[in-house]
């Protein structure tokens, strides 16, 4: 399975990788490269990356895996933004693919929040993960 990976600012070869993209371009990462993604131009930065898989308090035996990011808005303008993640296994098989923003998918200016997503999976998921494709939209 051939990904199309792209980012507009330059990136890394080790972490942390600069992730952004204005189309549906995803820029893949290993787990551990996940936790030191940075993006975003100075003025809005997206940082603080993680991911974890935890038992689901209404979904029976399932597990919920959550991805969460900071997003810091410099400016004055309030900003969207809307991470999308999917998640692969060994043999490039998606795992899971879960959307993550703050309240509403929007920041006010000069404010820093959480933006969260989590999906429902089957226990142990997050232990075949191998690689993280992620893809960044938000206003200018």
């Amino acid at each position: 399975m051939h990904m199309k990976i792209a980012a507009l600012g330059m990136l890394l070869a080790a972490a942390p990788a600069p992730v952004w993209a204005d189309d549906a371009a995803f820029t893949c990462v290993t787990p551990t490269e996940f936790l030191d993604v940075t993006a975003g131009p100075d003025q809005f930065r997206l940082n603080n990356f993680s991911i974890g898989e935890r038992k689901s308090l209404m979904a029976g035996s399932l597990n919920v895996i959550e991805v969460t990011f900071s997003v810091a808005n410099r400016s004055a303008q309030t900003k969207s933004v809307k991470g999308q993640f999917i998640g692969f296994d060994e043999a490039d098989q998606p795992l899971f693919a879960v959307t993550s923003g703050p309240m509403l998918d929007s920041i006010g200016g000069n404010k820093t929040d959480t933006a969260r997503g989590d999906i429902l999976v089957t226990a142990g998921t997050i232990d075949k993960l191998r690689k993280i494709c992620i893809n960044i939209v938000a206003t200018r």
